[in-house]
């Protein structure tokens, strides 16, 4: 295949950090490294956006500020969350593609050049999902998460590439994403997603922005991350929890966000609510199916839990879900139409409301109640499945063997679409 022409620079790596220099430092390093591999400094610009850092990045910018194509900038306000911080910075970005990274992840030496080959024969593609290669920090131990059949899966509209890879887990991390600057920018200025939960917003951004544009997945793993820590990952989702209520984002802030988005979009509620997700064990180095109906579901009773759990513990309050959010959580998993979910979380509330009980029995019968949801998943998952054209591209799932059939079709390593499969 000929070679095409050259171009002028169109894609900027976007890096929203606050603190970690030291791990700011070494994403640097890498990012400078795949790029001279790709030989691609006339079409690469590098833009770091920091958060108002506590911490001292002044020796990470002046290592790499003598570089033209590596430019420093701060948020023009405190955000205090990541995906507020990559949404506000796409209004610096100039370039035509945007490929988001972490301030704690790593380009492997190919991953430059490869996303350019996929967006320069490929520049119909508004979304690319990458699969990383996972590093645990407490075990030091590598996985990649997501299996396919194929190389690469294409989708004609973005809108099923989220059905099948979900918005709550392997759409959501940064260094997995490579996308069309303008629709987000305009997205967000229309629609601005942040008025009703911070996290996930930018995944549901990018499903209202490119739900009707190509997609892309690609399987070889270009970037590694690491697996925060759980007290880690803890401790900033408490930041985001308005009024105290521990898994807001989880359940209430994720009800809200999926119904503007099946609002602007005119898709339903229930087709959101289905779609697949991959929930990574972080201690097993393996990852567990579900929907996002159940995952929502999940967190409702964990925040139910916690409350329990905090009769015991005043001096760290939790807070409770009033009436009108408990609502708003029941009716979106009502609309799903999975009568099994729906019973399951009304008799929870019945168990958390029952006056006699115990807090301790309560948490033992809701936690109970959470192992049975986990195991009904697989059935729900073979009834899903059994319900898909199998002749395609299809998903593994590495802790049941469940073979996924997804909605794109088979491609190449090159986006390239196979003729026969």
């Amino acid at each position: 295949m000929d070679e095409p022409p050259a171009i002028n620079r169109f894609l900027t790596i976007l890096v929203p950090n606050y603190n970690r220099p030291e791990a700011l430092g070494r994403l640097l390093e890498s990012v400078f490294k795949s790029i001279s591999h790709a030989s691609a400094w006339s079409i690469v610009d590098v833009l770091v956006v920091d958060d108002h850092s506590e911490a001292d990045i002044s020796p990470v910018i002046e290592t790499f500020k003598c570089h033209e194509n590596f430019h420093f900038d701060l948020q023009e306000f405190k955000c205090g969350n990541a995906e507020v911080a990559f949404l506000t910075a796409m209004k610096k970005v100039k370039t035509e593609y945007v490929w988001l990274l972490g301030n704690d992840d790593e380009v492997l030496i190919s991953g430059v050049g490869k996303i350019i080959h996929l967006l320069r024969y490929s520049p119909s593609l508004s979304l690319i999902l990458l699969n990383p290669n996972v590093t645990n920090m407490s075990t030091g131990k590598n996985f990649i998460p997501l299996q396919t059949t194929t190389e690469t899966v294409l989708y004609e509209r973005a809108e099923d590439l989220f059905y099948d890879f979900g918005f709550v887990t392997s759409t959501t991390t940064f260094p997995c994403l490579v996308m069309r600057t303008e629709p987000i920018r305009q997205f967000h200025k229309s629609f601005n997603l942040l008025q009703y939960g911070n996290v996930y917003s930018h995944t549901f951004t990018m499903f209202g922005a490119f739900h009707n544009q190509p997609a892309l997945f690609v399987s070889t793993p270009l970037i590694r991350f690491t697996l925060n820590e759980r007290i880690e990952e803890q401790a900033k989702l408490e930041k985001q929890s308005p009024a105290g209520i521990m898994f807001y984002h989880q359940a209430i802030g994720l009800t809200r966000l999926i119904r503007a988005s099946a609002r602007i979009t005119g898709i339903d509620v229930k087709t959101i609510m289905l779609s697949f997700e991959d929930e990574v064990d972080k201690d097993e180095n393996d990852v567990h199916p579900t929907f996002l109906s159940h995952f929502i579901a999940h967190f409702f009773m964990e925040q139910l839990i916690r409350e329990q759990e905090n009769v015991h513990k005043p001096t760290r309050p939790i807070g409770n879900l009033v009436r009108s959010e408990v609502d708003e959580i029941m009716s979106i998993i009502i609309e799903t139409g999975d009568e099994v979910l729906r019973r399951f979380c009304v008799d929870g509330l019945e168990a958390y409301n029952w006056q006699s009980a115990l807090p301790a029995w309560k948490v033992t019968y809701l936690r109970l109640a959470q192992k049975t949801l986990r195991e009904l998943v697989i059935e729900k998952y073979k009834d899903q499945i059994g319900r898909m054209p199998m002749n395609g591209p299809k998903k593994i799932a590495p802790s049941t063997f469940l073979m996924i059939p997804l909605r794109g079709s088979a491609g190449d390593a090159n986006g390239v679409p196979k003729t026969s499969f």
